[in-house]
C-alpha cells in the first residue's frame, strides 16, 4: 500500500467516524449545555469574525423593541453561521462590535466601545433541519466564583447603610476570575418554541460574582416542570428550587437579587428564535448553514 493510498484510507475512516459521532451527537439541553458553555467561554479571536448575511429589521412581523435594528449572522469559518447579533447599525468591523472574550475597564466587561453590542448569541441547529434551535445568549462579562472555592476567598465589606465596599484583593479576584457569562435557550422539541433555559445566578455573599446557574425545564412529554441550581456541570445539582404557587418558578435576572417568572424567560427566548429563524430564511441560498455543535 502506498502512502497516498494509506492517507486516503485514513481520511475515509476519519470521515466515517465523524459522521457517526455527528449522528449520535447530543441534542437535548441536559446533554448539550456543558459542551456549548465550554465553547462559549473559550471564545475565538474577534479578528476571525466575518459577516455571512445581515438585514435591517422592519415590517409587521418584527417584535416590539427590535424594529430598526440590524440582525447579522457571523462566522469564524466561511459559510457556517455561529453567531447572531443585534446592533443599531450595520456591522462593518466585527472586532469593533463584539467581544468574544472579557475586556477590562478595569473591571470585567464585554462592551466594545460605543458601537459595541451585548445583544448577541452563539447559535446552533442541533438536529440539522436548517433552523436555529439553541441559543447561548450573552449577559455580559462577570467574575465567576471558582469551583471549588478556595479557603479565605475575599468577600466585600457590607457597610451600615447596606452598600458594599471591595478591597483591592477582591478587585484582583474579580479580574482574574472574569469570563463571558451566558443564558441558554433550548428548543428541545424542535417546534420553534423554547422549553428549557439556563440562567446565571449571582452569589448571595459576593453579589459581584456569578456563583452558579439555574436550569429550568418546562413540563412536557410526561416530564414534570422543574428547576434546580448547579455550579459547573448541569447534571450536578446543588439545590432544587421551590415553585411559587402564584408565579411559578422564579429565575434570576441580570440584576443581582432580582427574579422573574420562568415563563417570561421562555417567551423571550421563543421570540428571539422566531426573529432569528425568520431572518435566517432570507439569507441568500447556500450561504447560511448553521453550526450543529461545538467543535
Amino acid at each position: 500500500m502506498t502512502v497516498r493510498q494509506l492517507n486516503a484510507l485514513l481520511a475515509a475512516g476519519a470521515l466515517i467516524i465523524a459522521q457517526a459521532v455527528r449522528a449520535e451527537a447530543p441534542v437535548g439541553l441536559l446533554e448539550f449545555h456543558d459542551l456549548a458553555l465550554a465553547r462559549a467561554v473559550a471564545g475565538a479571536p474577534e479578528k476571525e469574525l466575518s459577516v455571512v448575511c445581515a438585514e435591517k429589521l422592519h415590517g409587521g412581523g418584527v417584535p416590539t423593541g427590535y424594529a430598526g435594528l440590524w440582525l447579522s449572522f457571523l462566522t469564524t469559518e466561511r459559510g457556517r453561521v455561529q453567531i447572531a447579533a443585534l446592533t443599531k447599525s450595520s456591522i462593518t468591523r466585527p472586532a469593533d462590535t463584539i467581544a468574544l472574550k472579557p475586556l477590562f475597564n478595569p473591571l470585567p466587561t464585554a462592551r466594545v466601545g460605543s458601537a459595541g453590542t451585548l445583544d448577541w448569541a452563539y447559535v446552533y441547529d442541533r438536529n440539522g433541519d436548517g433552523r436555529i434551535d439553541y441559543l447561548v445568549y450573552l449577559q455580559n462579562a462577570h467574575a465567576v466564583l471558582p469551583d471549588p472555592l478556595p479557603p479565605g476567598f475575599p468577600k466585600p465589606e457590607v457597610l451600615p447603610n447596606g452598600q458594599v465596599r471591595g478591597s483591592m484583593e477582591l478587585i484582583r479576584a474579580m479580574i482574574s476570575n472574569a469570563q463571558l457569562v451566558f443564558s441558554h435557550y433550548a428548543d428541545d422539541r424542535f417546534d420553534g418554541r423554547v422549553d428549557a433555559v439556563v440562567v446565571p445566578e449571582f452569589d448571595a455573599e459576593r453579589p459581584m460574582f456569578v456563583g452558579g446557574y439555574i436550569a429550568y425545564l418546562r413540563a412536557r412529554d410526561g416530564r414534570a416542570e422543574e428547576a434546580w441550581a448547579f455550579r459547573a456541570s448541569i447534571g450536578e445539582r446543588t439545590r432544587t428550587l421551590t415553585r411559587d404557587p402564584a408565579k411559578g418558578y422564579l429565575l434570576p435576572t441580570p440584576v443581582p437579587g432580582e427574579t422573574e417568572p420562568a415563563s417570561a424567560r421562555i417567551e423571550r427566548g421563543t421570540r428571539l428564535l422566531e426573529l432569528f429563524n425568520a431572518a435566517l430564511a432570507r439569507c441568500p441560498a447556500g450561504t447560511a448553514t448553521v453550526e450543529q455543535g461545538p467543535r
